[in-house]
């Protein structure tokens, strides 16, 4: 589809971060849920926050946002002030305790924004996030989402299936004109149906990291943290953490790497910072 090319001189990359934050909801330590102790879940979210802070993303895409308890949202927004961002928040359905959230930077002076949020109304209750803005002389659209695990079961692989579709159609329908970026935890590598379904929907390429960027709840390692774009270059990737913190018996802040891509317009191309 057609490009809106950048007008303005840019003279940096665009730092985009996807990262899944493992919800206290979800994570246990000894058998119970970390929920109970918020000293540990409350030292886990200020390393977060560190990570991201040295990242200096412009845009940060985050899964297992527990919008469950107050406390920690209000920290969020303590810091998401600090840091001259813009939250955007959407829990996923079914009362779920988590879900998925945008941060967007000032310093991008982002106008005319739009913000979109639709479910893929099926039993794995998840959610997605479109946002777009006019930003460097051209139009964005980012989306955010985190899909289900790939249970070994008879129904999970075809609503898998399914999420990539719609979420597909819905990104192809609304990208024309547009710079897109498409992040999040896809829960399967960029060979995945899933993954290729958007892929071929949208003619976005795929990013993705050699190493590991999770260890699920079965100790299997996998780069499942990936971003598609289309009408960007790809200056440099890198991933948040240090060699060996998925390990079993290292303490590390997530279950997650956190994954970077540096971008620039394509029209933009050898004016990288």
């Amino acid at each position: 589809c057609d490009k809106v090319v950048a007008a303005a001189n840019i003279n940096r990359t665009l730092r985009v971060v996807t990262w899944n934050l493992l919800a206290p909801c979800y994570h246990r330590l000894n058998g119970a849920l970390e929920t109970k102790n918020q000293k540990h879940w409350s030292s886990r979210l200020e390393d977060q926050l560190r990570h991201l802070d040295e990242m200096k993303a412009d845009i940060v895409l985050l899964q297992e946002w527990w919008h469950g308890s107050a406390t920690y949202q209000e920290r969020w927004f303590e810091w998401v002030a600090s840091q001259q961002m813009s939250l955007f928040v959407t829990p996923r359905t079914s009362n779920k305790p988590d879900g998925i959230a945008i941060l967007l930077s000032a310093e991008l002076t982002a106008t005319n924004i739009e913000f979109f949020e639709f479910s893929f109304n099926d039993w794995g209750d998840r959610v997605a996030q479109l946002l777009c803005f006019d930003a460097w002389g051209s139009r964005w659209l980012v989306a955010n989402t985190h899909l289900t695990f790939p249970h070994q079961n008879f129904f999970v692989s075809p609503m898998r299936w399914h999420q990539g579709r719609k979420l597909g159609e819905v990104l192809a329908a609304r990208s024309r004109g547009k710079l897109v970026i498409v992040g999040g935890d896809f829960n399967g590598n960029r060979l995945d149906p899933v993954v290729e379904n958007i892929a071929t929907a949208t003619g976005a390429v795929i990013h993705s990291a050699e190493e590991a960027t999770h260890r699920d709840h079965r100790g299997n390692t996998i780069s499942c943290d990936l971003f598609l774009t289309d009408g960007l270059n790809k200056v440099e990737q890198r991933l948040g953490g240090f060699d060996g913190c998925l390990s079993k018996d290292v303490y590390f802040c997530s279950d997650h790497r956190p994954f970077m891509v540096l971008l620039q317009p394509e029209s933009a191309a050898g004016n990288s910072e």
